[in-house]
């Protein structure tokens, strides 16, 4: 199970796929300014996920690693990696292009692992039900405290009300708790990474019942359609109604998977000013959020390096000292713009990397030559 939602997940994941290492991500996390729509203050007020720093504590992952090894219910692919539990994550992600089905990107979500990266199957998820559904036991043995696991499926926050029952709704340790007209407590959670998978579980613990959906495709609300018609059919004996076309209108939204779409450069400008010479723009440009990019000379003209990996991406010029770059990744919104501020003395003192910038995060000052 994943997900990528929230503002501080969003600017961390973009952090990780521009390949910095998890203690990057962390150490960077404090500087992020309260917005409007992420405020600091106010206990139980907000939520936001903050994968990362689940895994921030050395002892949680020695304690991840030797749970999931003592008990066969929880064993992933572990593998030890220096001062972490890293675990691989084998499934072929897919993505929908063209109208085809295809594998386009890998991903690494080590820096989010273990909630982003846990490499399991149905099969296993099958025997986590079994445990959820029976207070924390597993074939009779207690594996997880039975009260320490009825807290998480506890309501913690009010997230908002059903569009279909009306009734409200809230966030529990981990889970989505809701109440259905019956009466009875359902928990559920569906996780999804842009690059191609799609996962749901439901709970109904008052009827010993549950079902999880695993896909390798991106997130169209199929894991959730398919999941919802299970339960209507278990509890009702035929789906409530058709849930296939109410989810996928869900997901057609891009917020739904945590992607902010941004100007259209499709379109081409009015009219197109002409861009500097290159070496007004070509430098090292810093930024204490998402480090260092460079702007660089690539035939037949510039191109962006942005993280540890020096990820090169040609850049096509826009309009005067606007260019842009085809976007990658988990949070890809295809082309974006790169923006340069050009100082008095011609050159660019700063540039805003569109893509980065969602929540004010994107602008990298020049780093001047020593002389």
């Amino acid at each position: 199970m994943s997900s990528t939602s929230g503002a501080v997940i969003a600017i961390s994941g973009c952090q990780a796929e521009l390949g910095q290492h998890r203690g990057h991500v962390l150490t960077r996390q404090p500087g992020l300014r309260e917005t409007a729509d992420a405020p600091a203050s106010g206990c139980r007020l907000h939520q936001a996920y903050r994968l990362p720093a689940i895994t921030s504590d050395r002892a949680v992952s020695a304690a991840l690693s030797a749970l999931t090894r003592s008990h066969p219910v929880l064993r992933t692919h572990l593998t030890a990696d220096g001062d972490q539990a890293t675990l691989q994550v084998t499934v072929q992600i897919q993505l929908l292009v063209d109208g085809k089905w295809v594998q386009k990107f890998k991903r690494d979500p080590d820096a989010q692992s273990p909630t982003g990266g846990v490499s399991s199957s149905v099969n296993d998820l099958a025997k986590w039900l079994r445990l959820q559904l029976a207070n924390g036991k597993f074939d009779g043995k207690q594996i997880v405290d039975e009260k320490s696991l009825a807290e998480t499926h506890h309501p913690q926050i009010r997230t908002g009300f059903n569009p279909f029952t009306q009734l409200p709704t809230f966030y529990g340790l981990g889970w989505n708790v809701s109440y259905d007209p019956e009466g009875r407590l359902r928990l559920n959670h569906s996780g999804a990474f842009g690059l191609g998978a799609a996962t749901y579980v439901n709970l109904v613990p008052g009827e010993q019942l549950g079902v999880v959906v695993l896909t390798n495709a991106y997130p169209l609300g199929i894991a959730e359609a398919l999941g919802t018609t299970f339960l209507d059919i278990a509890l009702y004996g035929k789906p409530k109604q058709d849930w296939f076309p109410l989810y996928k209108q869900v997901y057609s939204n891009p917020a739904a998977v945590g992607t902010v779409l941004g100007f259209d450069y499709s379109k081409p400008p009015p009219s197109s000013a002409p861009a500097l010479k290159n070496s007004a723009y070509v430098g090292r440009y810093t930024n204490d959020y998402f480090g260092d990019i460079s702007i660089v000379e690539k035939d037949p003209g510039l191109a962006i390096v942005q993280g540890p990996k020096n990820k090169t991406f040609p850049m096509k010029h826009y309009d005067r000292d606007t260019f842009t770059y085809e976007t990658e990744g988990e949070n890809a919104v295809g082309r974006s713009g790169v923006t340069f501020t050009i100082g008095p003395d011609g050159e660019a003192e700063q540039v805003a990397v569109e893509n980065l910038n969602v929540r004010g995060e994107g602008t990298f000052k020049r780093v001047r030559d020593q002389h």
